[in-house]
């Protein structure tokens, strides 16, 4: 799943976020979509953390934010 934008000042972009970034998973599950996604993300509550696997220009990285919805 490929990040196109985000809101300015979110979690997401207070994370290191970018445009461009695949995300691979999320708490270590596969996201192959965006209807697996927000499944995976709707259960999460305000101040959870949630672990991004991102593949950005040919590196993997682990990102982590805070949930705030």
């Amino acid at each position: 799943m490929v990040v196109v934008e985000m809101a300015e000042g979110g979690p997401a972009a207070e994370a290191g976020v970018q445009p461009g970034d695949i995300i691979l998973e999320v708490d270590q599950e596969p996201v192959k979509d965006i209807e697996q996604y927000d499944r995976k993300v709707q259960d999460y509550k305000p101040g959870d953390t949630v672990l991004f696997l991102i593949k950005r220009q040919g590196a993997t990285l682990f990102l982590t934010l805070k949930a705030t919805k």
